[in-house]
Protein backbone atom coordinates (compact mmCIF):
# COMPACT_ATOMS: atom_id res chain seq x y z
CA UNK A 1 0.00 0.00 0.00
CA UNK A 2 2.62 2.25 0.34
CA UNK A 3 4.17 2.41 -3.02
CA UNK A 4 0.59 3.13 -4.39
CA UNK A 5 0.66 6.34 -2.24
CA UNK A 6 3.98 6.97 -3.12
CA UNK A 7 2.49 7.19 -7.11
CA UNK A 8 -0.99 8.32 -5.88
CA UNK A 9 0.08 11.62 -4.24
CA UNK A 10 2.02 13.62 -6.81
CA UNK A 11 -1.04 12.59 -9.35
CA UNK A 12 -3.38 13.86 -6.61
CA UNK A 13 -0.88 17.33 -6.13
CA UNK A 14 -0.06 18.10 -9.63
CA UNK A 15 -3.06 16.61 -11.64
CA UNK A 16 -1.75 18.58 -14.82
CA UNK A 17 1.70 17.07 -15.25
CA UNK A 18 -0.06 13.27 -15.15
CA UNK A 19 -2.86 13.97 -17.11
CA UNK A 20 -3.22 11.25 -19.57
CA UNK A 21 -0.23 9.25 -18.21
CA UNK A 22 -0.92 5.41 -16.52
CA UNK A 23 1.66 4.32 -13.55
CA UNK A 24 1.21 0.61 -13.44
CA UNK A 25 1.15 -0.18 -9.53
CA UNK A 26 3.83 -2.88 -10.06
CA UNK A 27 7.42 -3.34 -7.99
CA UNK A 28 8.18 -6.38 -10.64
CA UNK A 29 7.45 -7.75 -14.60
CA UNK A 30 6.97 -11.58 -13.29
CA UNK A 31 5.37 -14.13 -15.22
CA UNK A 32 3.24 -16.77 -13.16
CA UNK A 33 5.99 -19.28 -13.17
CA UNK A 34 8.58 -16.67 -12.04
CA UNK A 35 6.09 -15.68 -9.21
CA UNK A 36 5.61 -19.24 -8.04
CA UNK A 37 9.16 -20.09 -7.97
CA UNK A 38 9.82 -16.46 -5.72
CA UNK A 39 6.84 -17.65 -3.02
CA UNK A 40 8.44 -21.28 -3.04
CA UNK A 41 5.37 -22.78 -4.89
CA UNK A 42 5.02 -25.00 -7.50
CA UNK A 43 3.53 -24.29 -11.17
CA UNK A 44 1.48 -26.37 -13.10
CA UNK A 45 1.26 -25.02 -16.43
CA UNK A 46 -1.62 -25.66 -18.63
CA UNK A 47 -0.77 -27.56 -21.97
CA UNK A 48 -0.95 -25.73 -25.01
CA UNK A 49 -3.24 -28.13 -26.89
CA UNK A 50 -5.59 -27.25 -23.75
CA UNK A 51 -5.88 -23.63 -24.03
CA UNK A 52 -6.18 -23.92 -27.93
CA UNK A 53 -9.51 -25.70 -27.17
CA UNK A 54 -10.06 -23.11 -24.84
CA UNK A 55 -10.50 -20.53 -27.45
CA UNK A 56 -10.06 -16.74 -26.63
CA UNK A 57 -10.32 -17.08 -23.17
CA UNK A 58 -7.55 -19.00 -22.84
CA UNK A 59 -5.27 -15.82 -24.35
CA UNK A 60 -5.23 -14.50 -20.29
CA UNK A 61 -4.14 -18.06 -18.43
CA UNK A 62 -1.38 -17.71 -21.86
CA UNK A 63 -0.29 -14.56 -21.04
CA UNK A 64 0.08 -14.85 -16.93
CA UNK A 65 2.08 -17.70 -17.69
CA UNK A 66 4.61 -16.80 -20.41
CA UNK A 67 4.72 -12.83 -20.71
CA UNK A 68 3.47 -11.12 -17.63
CA UNK A 69 3.03 -7.75 -17.24
CA UNK A 70 5.29 -4.83 -18.79
CA UNK A 71 4.84 -2.19 -16.34
CA UNK A 72 7.62 -0.13 -17.32
CA UNK A 73 9.60 -0.93 -13.82
CA UNK A 74 12.46 1.19 -14.55
CA UNK A 75 10.64 4.23 -14.89
CA UNK A 76 8.22 3.66 -11.82
CA UNK A 77 11.57 3.39 -10.07
CA UNK A 78 13.10 6.57 -11.16
CA UNK A 79 10.07 8.14 -9.28
CA UNK A 80 10.35 5.88 -6.51
CA UNK A 81 13.42 4.42 -5.72
CA UNK A 82 12.25 1.62 -2.87
CA UNK A 83 9.93 0.81 -4.75
CA UNK A 84 9.14 -2.76 -3.57
CA UNK A 85 10.15 -5.86 -5.92
CA UNK A 86 7.98 -9.53 -4.91
CA UNK A 87 10.88 -10.69 -2.61
CA UNK A 88 11.03 -7.42 -0.57
CA UNK A 89 7.16 -7.15 -0.23
CA UNK A 90 6.84 -9.53 2.37
CA UNK A 91 9.07 -7.52 5.15
CA UNK A 92 8.44 -4.46 3.75
CA UNK A 93 11.62 -3.69 2.16
CA UNK A 94 13.61 -5.24 5.16
CA UNK A 95 15.81 -7.77 5.22
CA UNK A 96 15.18 -10.69 7.49
CA UNK A 97 18.05 -12.46 9.57
CA UNK A 98 19.03 -15.20 8.73
CA UNK A 99 17.74 -18.26 11.01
Amino acid sequence: MRDIGVFARPVFEDPDRYAGQALEPAGDELTVPQIARTVGKRYATFPKALLRLMGKGSRMLFWFGESGYDAGIPALRALHPGLLSLDGWPTGGQRQDAR
